[in-house]
């Protein structure tokens, strides 16, 4: 019974089948704002935008909309203030009642988002500009180190922007490729870019597939392609907007997102280097296709393809040897199941391993007093409802309902076995 581990009404509830009609386009805004449909609010937006390029008197509409734009900001102000407080009375209430189980599987999480983010950082990014520019991997780690740190210790990389414009030149002028093409690039490209989904951002989707896997529904290969789709879009707002629209898309309990706030902390931190070094990196390409000297050589795209996926393998190799050896996996709750035990109560409890010897009366409440005794029926492999746990003493929810009724009324309660209804719960009878 190992899905019964953890319990959800998200769980049992039929799965909507994903449709990419519904999730990049809406009849209706209002309702893709109020459920955090971004994919569908972005496409709408931006629809507007290009609709409005050229229209005579959408000055009047912009100017209406920076009036909103300004109380939604004093509103948000607002807001920010207040999160550290949340921010705080979530972790606090999550490591409260988190069973000790899960913050070791919580590792699992952590483990896979920093490997991922220091291969990303340090590997895949750098060796993706090496083979397409005249820049050596030294070069381009190099000169993004102060940026990496900042980034890092801060835990935002919104600070380090006019930093990344800065190393981003220097590195151009160094190698004699600082045009006036290449350096509107660097200039221009970091800032735009930092709006957009990066890898920084995108690291975040990991925790789907973890709260899957932690709620006993892992995602299936299907699933995966699903939340490409559907995620990457998504990232145009806050990971603490995607992710609620994401959960909800593949079913998941919302109970888990309490469990990633407080793993922005550390997350945070990480997801900010990544996206330090995406901006680098995309602004050192944009730069070098503007400026000419962006070029494909097939032998530098193929030493740089198998050098990223050698890094992805001892990566995955690495964190599976480290998970293995610290998270245990398997399942337990049957142990749990098996030294399950009834509740201390005052009614005495017979119990009786088969029917012979039981005579069957009239169901009344004087026959009941008088005996001395509630007869209650139980089927012996009705878990986990009632059954036998590891001391041979019969436990389970029906068998406490019954003690608990027979102590109500005075008497013992007398478990009977009854063969042939496992699918209907336990009963009193007379």
């Amino acid at each position: 019974m190992q899905t019964a581990s953890f319990f959800s009404h998200s769980l049992v509830e039929p799965k909507q089948p994903f449709s990419i009609a519904d999730v990049y386009f809406t009849a209706n805004p209002f309702h893709s704002l109020a459920n955090a449909v971004v994919p569908a609010v972005v496409l709408f937006s931006s629809a507007i935008g290009i609709g409005l390029i050229g229209l005579e008197g959408k000055d009047r509409l912009l100017g209406g909309l920076r009036v909103l734009n300004g109380a939604i900001v004093r509103i948000t102000r607002f807001v920010v203030g207040l999160t550290p407080v949340g921010v705080f009375a979530i972790g606090a209430v999550t490591a409260g009642t988190m069973a000790p189980e899960t913050f070791v599987r919580l590792e699992a999480y952590f483990v896979a988002f920093i490997a991922a983010s220091l291969l990303l950082a340090f590997w895949i990014l750098p060796l993706l500009v090496t083979a397409l520019t005249p820049f050596r991997y030294r070069e381009v780690v190099g000169v993004a180190r102060d940026a990496l740190l900042t980034a890092f210790v801060a835990s935002n990389a919104f600070i380090v922007l006019p930093i990344l414009i800065e190393r981003a030149k220097a590195l151009l002028r160094k190698r004699g490729l600082l045009t006036p093409e290449s350096d509107a690039a660097a200039e221009v490209l970091v800032p735009i870019l930092f709006n957009f989904p990066n890898a920084g951002r995108l690291l975040t989707l990991l925790f789907i597939p973890f709260a899957a896997w932690l709620a006993g529904s892992a995602l299936t290969a299907t699933d995966y392609w699903t939340l490409l789709v559907a995620g990457v879009p998504s990232y145009f707002a806050k990971a603490q907007v995607a992710l609620p629209f994401l959960m909800d898309l593949f079913g998941l309990p919302h109970d888990l997102f309490q469990l990633y706030i407080p793993t922005t902390i550390i997350g945070g931190k990480f997801d900010s280097l990544v996206t330090a070094m995406n901006l680098l990196a995309f602004a050192l390409l944009g730069a070098a296709a503007m400026g000419g000297f962006l070029t494909l050589r097939r032998a530098a795209l193929l030493r740089a393809g198998v050098g990223i996926l050698a890094g992805i393998a001892v990566t995955v190799l690495a964190a599976r040897l480290l998970l293995a050896l610290t998270v245990d996996s398997g399942y337990h709750k049957d142990e749990v199941l098996r030294h399950m035990h009834l509740p201390r109560h005052a009614a005495e409890v017979i119990v009786h391993p088969d029917r012979t010897g039981v005579q069957r009366e009239e169901a009344t409440l004087d026959r009941i007093r008088e005996r001395g005794t509630l007869r209650i029926g139980y089927d012996r492999s009705n878990l986990p409802f009632s059954f036998f746990n590891a001391d041979g003493q019969l436990v389970g929810l029906d068998v406490e309902l019954g003690v608990a009724l027979a102590e109500a009324l005075g008497v013992k309660a007398e478990l009977v076995p009854v063969h042939g209804v496992s699918s209907r719960p336990c009963s009193p009878t007379a």
